[in-house]
């Protein structure tokens, strides 16, 4: 039998048995925060991947947009604003799941609300 193979009750079993036989507290302990490190690790370099897309999603619309700055909105062609607003969408759900990663509140509208508070 492997450790992969083991439901969480196994696992705990193992565990117990090896803080109680060769293996002491302090080594469970070093583990437990490997392991927390390891997946503090992980979180983060998935927020920077989703920073990341949000970053070359605004450098995409600021170029998609700026040929037409001082315009009036009416004289926008439609596919040039139907692309900006695909990217401002791509935009606001990587900043999303970036907050989220990152336990941080985003200010604004909720997702889907009118903007009206």
């Amino acid at each position: 039998m492997t450790l992969q193979q083991c439901t969480r009750a196994d696992l705990l079993f193992v565990i117990d048995r090896m803080c109680k036989n060769s293996m002491g507290k302090w080594e469970l302990k070093r583990a437990l925060s490997d392991l927390a490190y390891e997946k503090e690790k992980a979180r983060i370099e998935e927020a920077r991947k989703y920073a990341k897309l949000a970053n070359e999603a605004r450098r995409e619309y600021i170029s998609t947009m700026s040929p037409y700055v001082g315009m009036k909105l009416s004289d926008v062609p439609m596919e040039v604003l139907e692309k900006a607003a695909t990217l401002q969408k791509q935009i606001d759900s990587a900043d999303r799941k970036w907050a989220k990663l990152m336990g941080v509140k985003l200010c604004g509208p909720k997702k889907g609300g009118d903007g009206n508070g």
